[in-house]
């Protein structure tokens, strides 16, 4: 008996449990990000793959100068410099350096060196162009060039991304699938003005809770789709109406009808022509809207987003195709309950069996 407890529990941490979608936001993309006024834009560029996510990393550390090292290492990951997408920073930066993206990678940046490494130098001048900057500065004013075109291109377009719904979130539905590795994952599905959209594997998102099942009746002020390893869009990035409250939580009073250029009530513009209130402007002959299409030859953001690009999507497939409402019946943990229910049953009846013989 004491030998068969400990295999069956064993057996029961062992069951194959589905995972959620890795969903980011301002609350848990960083430990020290809440309270920054870029938090917003944090988000978003992460999102984009401006600023490459470095697993393990708690701390984005928004007051810190942002060096030409690490500018050399964001600009070189979202560029493309090394064409090994798993290449350590140190390769990274050289690449970047070799390639013209910086000009050195020592002391610290300043935004002219950020706008002549993400954009040849061809973005509106910033207004202290030499004084070095913080992460926080650097998110803000790039944030405010979401919408600038170089050789015709945003940075939505340089990242492979497009421009998704806006409207209220009419029905979220989740479906347990089999992902290409053959793990066991939840696939989740958003229904916008009568269609479905199959939300991808990490995404990440502003102004709205980590679970997908608070989404239902709030309204989305603009996403922006991706393309999944199997070719298919997938919602990969969005902008909820509304600020969430300090648990991740929004009341759907908060919500408006989406516009174009609605204001997120942090003082920075949301829609796909965003400009963050930095005393930047992106121009009024600039929009990132829903003209922006997907280059095959761009940036892939979500493919060289920290590696999690090989299985973008993988089991989204089967949710995109999804038509019932509500989730499907938890099989596994009822699964677990059953095996728990017979164990506690097992050792209540054995103790019993035990002092009748002694009686």
């Amino acid at each position: 008996m004491k030998k068969i407890i400990p295999l069956l529990l064993i057996l029961v941490f062992l069951l194959p449990l589905p995972v959620w979608a890795h969903i980011t936001n301002e609350q848990n993309l960083y430990d020290d990000i809440q309270y920054s006024e870029a938090r917003d834009a944090i988000v978003i560029l992460s999102g984009l793959g401006v600023i490459p996510s470095e697993h393990g990393a708690a701390l984005f550390r928004p007051k810190d100068k942002l060096t030409r090292a690490e500018l050399a290492y964001w600009a070189g990951t979202f560029l493309k410099a090394s064409k090994d997408q798993t290449a350590e920073p140190k390769t990274v930066q050289q690449a970047a350096l070799q390639q013209g993206i910086v000009s050195t990678l020592e002391g610290a940046a300043a935004l002219n060196d950020v706008n002549q490494a993400y954009f040849g130098g061809l973005a509106p001048k910033p207004e202290q162009p030499e004084g070095e900057v913080t992460k926080e500065a650097f998110a803000v004013w790039m944030y405010g060039q979401l919408s600038t075109r170089v050789d015709g291109r945003t940075l939505f377009d340089r990242a492979g991304f497009e421009a998704g719904p806006a409207g209220v979130v009419e029905d979220v539905t989740v479906k347990e699938a089999k992902a290409a590795n053959g793990a066991a994952v939840k696939t989740v599905t958003l229904q916008v003005n009568g269609q479905a959209y199959a939300l991808g594997e990490h995404p990440k998102l502003v102004h709205a809770s980590v679970e997908p099942s608070d989404w239902k009746g709030r309204t989305i002020q603009a996403s922006w789709t991706f393309k999944a390893a199997d070719g298919k869009p997938v919602l990969q990035l969005l902008t909820f109406a509304g600020q969430a409250s300090a648990g991740g939580r929004q009341g759907q009073a908060a919500d408006r009808p989406a516009t174009a250029g609605a204001s997120t009530g942090t003082g920075t513009t949301a829609g796909a022509g965003a400009a963050a209130g930095a005393g930047t402007s992106a121009g009024a002959s600039t929009n990132a809207g829903a003209g922006a299409t997907a280059a095959g030859a761009g940036t892939s953001a979500a493919a060289g987003h920290a590696g999690h690009a090989a299985g973008a999507g993988s089991g989204n497939s089967a949710a995109a195709s999804a038509a019932e409402a509500g989730p499907g019946f938890p099989v596994v943990p009822v699964l677990v309950v059953a095996i728990l229910a017979f164990i506690a049953g097992w050792v209540f009846m054995a103790k019993r069996k035990t002092s009748k013989t002694k009686a």
